[in-house]
């Protein structure tokens, strides 16, 4: 049967897939080319022939690179984005509250594992669509959507102080104009995240939560969702 539906899958994906397959000798790439193969199988169209070439090309040391970066990473909708600031309180855009110890643009991660350097990496590899500086996305992208996602752990982000402050949800008021500035991941790096087995990053989280509190809101477990892990759990709740 599972020989049936692989050849149902399109002959060029196939191909692609086939001809990294079989000169590749790493073990674990050979096991993330086995997800990319069972979840194409599941659903066809999941994974591009640019992601699987994109995989193939990827080094131990971009690989480890692209896994921190993920461990930073919301998700909601079809984007992965990893906050770097948030608008400030009493400020709003004239005044953003950093996620590390420095918003000095390129060095916003550096003290989490990724430095300037790191990133050009990543975004000469394909797997990161913009740069420190480059993106500003709407704050109630991610307080407002209701399956947010953190590293693979469902969350929410709670906002009554900032909504006291700027405004609900629903109105038409300066809380919708409101931004923060973001890393995205490309269509590849979204796919390829998809099949990693993530591990929020306590010191990102740490201070995060942080920033967070500065901005009026708060980090939660989505318990609507699924059950945390108890350590993830455990982070949050001392917060």
């Amino acid at each position: 049967m599972t020989d049936e539906r692989i050849e149902q899958l399109d002959r060029d994906w196939l191909q692609v897939f086939w001809e990294i397959s079989g000169r590749s000798s790493n073990k674990d790439m050979q096991e993330l080319l086995a997800k990319i193969l069972a979840g194409e199988i599941a659903q066809p169209g999941t994974f591009s022939a640019a992601t699987v070439l994109a995989l193939s090309t990827l080094s131990k040391h971009q690989a480890g690179l692209f896994q921190q970066l993920c461990s930073m990473s919301f998700k909601y909708g079809n984007s992965v984005q990893v906050m770097l600031d948030l608008p400030d309180l009493e400020k709003g855009n004239a005044g953003y509250n950093p996620i590390g110890s420095t918003g000095i643009k390129g060095r916003q991660l550096i003290e989490f594992g990724l430095d300037h350097t790191a990133l050009l990496e990543l975004n000469v590899a394909r797997l990161l669509a913009s740069l420190p500086g480059d993106q500003h996305e709407d704050f109630k992208n991610f307080y407002a959507c209701n399956t947010l996602e953190f590293a693979g752990k469902p969350v929410r982000i709670e906002v009554d102080k900032f909504l006291e402050k700027w405004g609900s949800q629903e109105s038409d008021n300066e809380a919708k104009n409101l931004t923060c500035c973001v890393l995205s991941l490309t269509s590849t790096g979204i796919e390829l995240r998809s099949i990693l087995a993530l591990k929020p990053n306590e010191a990102y989280v740490v201070a995060l939560q942080r920033a967070l509190d500065k901005s009026g809101a708060r980090l939660v477990p989505n318990r609507k969702a699924i059950d945390l892990d108890d350590v993830f759990d455990g982070l949050l709740a001392a917060w």
